[in-house]
């Protein structure tokens, strides 16, 4: 089964062939999830990845763009970005 959240409401995306579900739901008793955020907002959802239970695997297809996501100070310092998201997100 796929499920798929996004960060609108479930309603948002009833039309898509998958079982649409909020962002809580999409990481419980799982296989892996597949992020895809704006990079910015990794810190934001980190709460989320608590209830992820091992074996799990997180990918994170996140990217920084500064355009968008605005100064990332360790980031623009040298941190690579998957370093940087992990102990802001999903490595908390």
């Amino acid at each position: 089964m796929v499920e798929l959240a996004n960060s609108e409401e479930p309603e948002t995306i009833r039309d898509l062939s998958a079982t649409v579900v909020s962002k809580e739901e999409a990481v419980q008793d799982v296989d892996f999830v597949i992020l895809s955020i704006a990079f910015s907002d990794s810190p934001e959802l980190a709460y989320l990845f608590s209830d992820v239970q091992a074996p799990a695997a997180v990918i994170n297809t996140s990217n920084d763009y500064p355009f968008r996501d605005g100064e990332i100070t360790k980031v623009n310092e040298g941190q690579r970005e998957a370093v940087w998201s992990a102990s802001s997100s999903v490595g908390s």
